[in-house]
């Protein structure tokens, strides 16, 4: 299709409508950015890796900015209720980590940096792991870390909520359209062109996940982002063990489990080096998972694969997400590298970037570590 020759003016646009951009767009408006757009190659918004999520908030995440970024997300998901008057669906499982000797010194050390910054983390011993999850086999292991507050919500009630409000705020969205090029002028971004329409604009996003490397390669720089591929398998298993208990991973095998409500059982595993997302189970990558799941809950082992689906992970080389201005264009704007976490922390990413854009503070923590300006970009 032919761009549009009527040229379309706005404060900011966003690349990509799944949550990291749905809450960059949504920040804005909010806090008084009145010409804001969306736009996104697919036909409706959060059909990448936003809607493929484990669907957990966490405050027992790996290094300070990141458990600040959950602190604060996690405060923005308790007044879910009267900001979007709808209460967020959250069931607080609990979150199980389980090391063994390989990792046992750097769990102990983010265990130590979660208490220090406020997150009710605890060691526990391989005996309590039994009592606790008793399908858990603590063969090889040193001890677990626990943090109570973690649970489970509704990856598609945040996506909803995110894109109605910005929508009643006045966010256009513009789907079916594909980046095509980047206007610039004296070293100065101008706007974008779309296989749909023609914008102008002070601001760009580039929120846009699994595609956010294409897109800045578009502009002639390359991002640090490694996209692995990690998939999800509803079950059933007989045995009602298995339906109790925190949310469980073992550290070493990226293998994760945990029983829902609807009487399923979701497993979860893998870094695959692959840039594809699966919307049914991915059955080539089952007989790993089924390896996995027989070293460490055994009693899951014979589990019968009734759904699934596959996500990417886009991953920065410091497992810490890449937000801000980039050097070559300083407003064009980074919001992309979550691994994974971009739903837990969507609040966070959407509230930096309209820091960065209109001046408000909307968070308490610092943000230089975020900044692509470490990998010099």
């Amino acid at each position: 299709m032919k761009p549009d020759n009527t040229t379309k003016n706005y404060d900011v646009v966003v690349i990509g409508a799944g949550v990291q951009g749905l809450s960059s767009a949504f920040f804005l408006a909010r806090n008084g950015k009145k010409k804001v757009a969306i736009v996104e190659q697919e036909k409706s918004y959060g059909l990448g890796s936003s809607s493929r999520s484990g669907s957990m908030i966490m405050k027992s995440r790996e290094n300070r900015p990141k458990i600040e970024l959950s602190l604060f997300s996690f405060s923005f998901f308790e007044n879910f209720g009267k900001l979007f008057n709808q209460e967020l669906e959250f069931r607080r499982t609990g979150f199980l980590s389980l090391i063994g000797e390989q990792h046992a010194a750097r769990y102990e050390a983010e265990h130590e940096l979660r208490r220090e910054l406020g997150v009710p983390s605890r060691m526990i011993s391989n005996s309590k792991i039994r009592t606790m999850c008793p399908a858990v086999s603590t063969e090889g292991l040193e001890f677990g870390v626990y943090c109570e507050d973690d649970g489970e919500v509704s990856a598609q009630q945040i996506l909803d909520n995110y894109y109605n409000a910005a929508a009643e705020m006045g966010v256009d969205v513009y789907f079916d359209s594909e980046i095509a090029s980047f206007e610039t002028a004296g070293g100065q971004l101008l706007g974008l062109r779309t296989t749909r329409d023609n914008f102008r604009c002070d601001y760009i996003v580039n929120a846009a996940g699994a595609g956010a490397p294409d897109i800045s390669a578009k502009l002639g720089f390359e991002l640090p982002q490694s996209n692995l591929r990690r998939s999800i398998f509803f079950c059933r298993a007989d045995n009602p063990k298995l339906y109790t208990g925190p949310m469980v991973e073992d550290a070493e095998l990226e293998w994760y489990y945990r029983g829902l409500v609807d009487g399923r059982v979701l497993i979860g595993m893998g870094l695959e080096p692959e840039n594809t997302v699966t919307v049914g189970p991915n059955l080539g990558f089952l007989p790993s998972v089924r390896l996995a799941t027989k070293r460490r809950a055994p009693q899951l082992e014979n589990f019968e694969v009734i759904d699934g689906h596959s996500g990417i992970r886009p991953l920065s080389p410091d497992i810490i997400p890449l937000i801000g201005p980039s050097q070559s264009y300083a407003n064009f704007i980074l919001n992309t590298g979550w691994g994974g976490e971009g739903i837990m922390h969507s609040p966070g990413g959407g509230a930096i970037v309209s820091d960065i854009i209109d001046g408000t503070r909307n968070y308490p923590f610092k943000t230089s570590a975020f900044l692509p300006k470490r990998f010099n970009i």
